[in-house]
Formats: C-alpha cells, structure tokens, sequence
C-alpha cells in the first residue's frame, strides 16, 4: 500500500516551497498523463500533410485546456501543502453562514442552469458562525462543484444549513464502495459522467484540511438500496 510523501514541518522558504510542488507533480504521474495525451492526438494527425483548420483549432484548444489544468494543480498542490506544515494562520472571524451559501449558489447557478441541474438551498434567514469565511467558502464551493460533475441532467443539488454547518446532496450514481475510503486521499479521482475524465484529485484533500485546522472534519456519505444513490457531503466544525 503506497504512503503519501511526508511534508516538513517548517517550508517557510519560497524555493522549498516549489521544490516540494515540482516533486508532488513528479510522484502523481499527471504532467506525464496529460502530455502523453496531447502527443497521443498529435500521432492522430500525423497521416495527414497539413491540419485542416477544425484540427488546429482542436488540438490548439486542447493544449490550452491541459495547460489550465496543469496550473489549477499546482496552485492547489501550493495551497494544501500551505495548510498541511502550517504556514497558513487561520484567520478567525465571525461571519453569516446562510449568506456564504447563499453566495456559493449563486457562483455556481450559470454552471448548473447549463447542465440542466437544479441548486436549491434551505437555510434560514441568517446563522452566525466563527471561522475563516475564505477557506469556508473555497471548501463548500469544491463540493458544490463535485456535485455537479456527478449529478444527472434534470437532477437536483441540495445545500442545507444545519447547526453544525452545510450539507451538500447530490442526486448522482453515488461513490462506488471501493473508493468510499480514497476519495480525500491526495490525487485520487473518479471519471466524470458527462466527460469521461479525472478532476486534479485534489479538492477533497483541501476541503479536509479546511476542516481540520478549524478543528471540525469532512462527512461523506454515499450509497443506497436504489439508484441513484447519491451523495451527502457535509463541512462540521
């Protein structure tokens, strides 16, 4: 059974700091498994003396896509490896929960409008809590996303307010049993349903640290006796 690399404890150094990047991206495999791809459809072209314009603009638009994700990995390898030695200081502060939610939908209603999902949130009118309302807001924006990617067409996204913080439900396949105990480890991912590929594999492991330094935790719950079994994903703290 493979083991995370462990982290120092002080990466107070910038150059330390990308050292340990540059090596995480080497030990996942996912610049290998992007480039291979982008040569992969390169070698698809190659039978043919020049791209026709629909060819170029695929493959050019492909190049881009891989390099965006590229760098959305890096930036969430930087900002988990920030929480997991330490560096980053909660900064604690008391904020209005059902408006944070209210917010996140909002962010995510255009997305949802065009995969033909519903986003409905049941909060009440205000509920003061204390915490870091950024990384509150980062951690429940990666499980609205999740739940988008795994949710049917004509499916609905739930987020509910509780006392002791949100819960998000999706109307999706649910987390085959296999992977209920992977899925916040660090670059672990399932295929998406519409598109057939892997996120980063990382925003599970961010939202988890989230709730551990706000000394809380991650609750997922995933499966039923009839599909779809969807999931339940809740930040406690």
């Amino acid at each position: 059974m493979s083991q995370k690399p462990m982290l120092p404890k002080n990466t107070n150094s910038l150059g330390l700091k990308l050292g340990i990047l540059f090596f995480l991206l080497l030990l996942s495999g996912i610049p290998r498994l992007y480039v291979g791809g982008l040569i992969s459809e390169r070698r698809d072209y190659e039978n043919t003396a020049l791209l026709s314009v629909t060819q170029g603009a695929r493959l050019l638009d492909n190049v881009r896509s891989e390099a965006r994700r590229l760098q959305d990995i890096a930036e969430k390898l930087l900002e988990l490896a920030s929480l997991e030695t330490g560096d980053r200081v909660l900064q604690d502060e008391d904020f209005d929960l059902a408006l944070l939610v209210d917010e996140v939908a909002d962010a995510f209603a255009t997305q949802a409008r065009t995969l033909g999902v519903t986003i409905t949130v049941e909060s009440p009118e205000s509920l003061p809590r204390r915490g870091e309302r950024f990384l509150i807001w980062r951690a429940l924006a990666n499980l609205v996303q999740n739940a988008l990617d795994f949710s049917p067409t004509g499916g609905r996204v739930t987020l509910r307010v509780t006392e002791r913080g949100v819960e998000v439900t999706d109307e999706g396949p649910g987390i085959p049993e296999f992977a209920q105990m992977r899925v916040t480890e660090r670059f672990f991912s399932m295929e998406r349903p519409r598109t057939g590929r892997k996120s980063s594999g990382l925003g599970l492991s961010f939202v988890q640290e989230v709730m551990r330094i706000h000394r809380g935790e991650l609750r997922i719950e995933s499966g039923g006796k009839e599909p779809p079994s969807g999931t339940k994903s809740a930040l406690n703290w």
